[in-house]
């Protein structure tokens, strides 16, 4: 193998390594925005339920033990599906 060949074949490996580092960057930084994405929107949608939760304790004639399992994610379903 000539000395010419060895040293473009390292530069072809190396051009591949910093294409997969980038292609793993681009990957990460698109987990990294959909977590802040989903971040804000929990954020948004916590807020907006605190401002109407006193609307909703009225109208609907629920202490305050019944409001916090509406709210919490994963007993939402059970205190939905127990009311009936």
């Amino acid at each position: 193998m000539s000395r010419a060949s060895s040293e473009s074949r390292g530069a072809l490996e190396a051009t591949d390594d910093l294409a997969r580092d980038e292609t793993a960057s681009r990957i990460r930084y698109r987990v990294l925005g959909w977590a802040c994405l989903l971040a804000i929107i929990t954020y948004l949608h916590r807020a907006g339920f605190s401002a109407i939760a006193p609307d909703l304790l009225k109208q609907l004639q629920l202490d305050d033990r019944a409001l916090a399992r509406i709210f919490h994610p994963s007993s939402g379903g059970r205190f939905i599906s127990s009311s009936r």
